[in-house]
């Protein structure tokens, strides 16, 4: 059963094309047919369940009265036919919905149709949130467990060091530079297992590359001199993301101190910014001068508690590895043919010809 507009013969062609999608429509799916202006011309009446407010006014209504056009900056699949959108939310009342939507362009006798299909997947999000959370106390319980073995290392050290200099021993600069090493290694360790077991909640929108490897590298100025590390930046373009900038600047942090430190004293890091257009996405390679990573450590990297480091967590790639998922991105590492190591981080591309939909509204 639709809500749609008469029946005539300039319209003919598109409803017999829109009623052959009619085969999908279940009682967890709404059918739309959108004109160029994306006005609705049809809608199967499954639309009264998630948009009851309406009624039955929901004929030449804009399409964006109904889906929030902010969805489609965290597209997956988009060209200029066809737009993907695998989840979003919506509140109704008191309840919360979760929906994938299918945009489809259609020209039919010169003229240009949407056809757009709304799942309701919202008891399929809250099994995979369940199993989510399952999987997640499972993991903390395993975690908490070395991370207290962790903890009792830098523990072990702070209280032989007080007790030292209680005793009056000389040398308190070393010994206080060794605590506050000792304690930013606690800090990490606590963070991490924080975040294992409560996700920080992102605050996403639009970021350029170049602004977010700028605030990375102002932040490593100090310890770059020290180290006689020059950083080298090659972009093709200042491109756009859609990242939570914090967590971003996170990552660069982290692989951009660990490339330095990889290279003891004195070297050059270039980081090469430039665009997989056939994927879409933006890539950030690092490449330093350094050892190289062990074929242990490029296999294993990932894993909490894995590092090649005498005083290291192992934790920060482990982090870092999260944030891109996250974000819809990768990220691995190889060694160069030379000598060093390429750190390879891609994320999903936002440009504004992406939204070709949104400009209509």
């Amino acid at each position: 059963m639709f809500h749609k507009l008469p029946l005539n013969e300039g319209n003919r062609e598109i409803l017999r094309c829109f009623s052959e999608w009619y085969v999908q429509v279940t009682e967890e799916v709404v059918l739309f047919l959108l004109d160029s202006e994306l006005k609705i011309i049809q809608v199967s009446s499954t639309i009264q369940k998630y948009f009851p407010q309406y009624k039955h006014s929901y004929i030449n209504m804009n399409f964006f009265q109904l889906i929030p056009h902010e969805i489609f900056m965290e597209d997956e699949f988009q060209n200029e036919h066809h737009i993907f959108i695998p989840k979003f939310s919506h509140e109704q009342r008191d309840k919360k919905y979760y929906f994938s939507l299918l945009i489809e362009e259609q020209e039919v006798e010169g003229e240009t149709y949407y056809f757009s299909l709304l799942k309701d997947i919202t008891e399929k999000v809250h099994q995979e949130q369940m199993n989510i959370k399952q999987q997640a106390l499972i993991e903390t319980a395993t975690l908490a467990a070395g991370v207290v073995h962790e903890l009792r290392n830098p523990l072990t050290s702070i209280k032989g060091f007080l007790q030292l200099l209680q005793a009056g021993v000389k040398q308190e600069g070393v010994y206080y530079e060794v605590m506050i090493k000792e304690v930013e290694k606690l800090e990490e360790l606590t963070t991490y297992l924080l975040q294992t077991g409560k996700p920080l909640d992102e605050k996403k929108q639009l970021e350029t590359v170049k602004n977010l490897i700028e605030d990375c590298l102002f932040i490593l100025q100090t310890q770059s001199e020290l180290r006689h590390v020059t950083f080298e930046v090659n972009m093709e373009a200042d491109y756009q993301l859609f990242v939570d900038a914090r967590q971003i600047k996170q990552v660069f942090l982290n692989v951009c101190k660990n490339s330095a430190e990889a290279m003891e004293y004195e070297g050059n890091i270039l980081i090469h910014v430039f665009l997989n257009e056939y994927m879409n996405e933006v890539v950030i390679e690092i490449k330093d001068e350094g050892k190289g990573m062990s074929e242990e450590m490029i296999h294993e990297w990932k894993q909490p508690f894995c590092t090649s480091k005498q005083n290291g967590t192992g934790l920060g790639l482990a982090i870092s590895h999260s944030i891109i998922l996250n974000h819809q991105g990768k990220m691995f590492f190889e060694n160069r043919k030379t000598k060093g190591t390429i750190a390879t981080i891609t994320l999903p591309h936002f440009s504004n010809n992406n939204n070709k939909l949104t400009e209509r509204r």
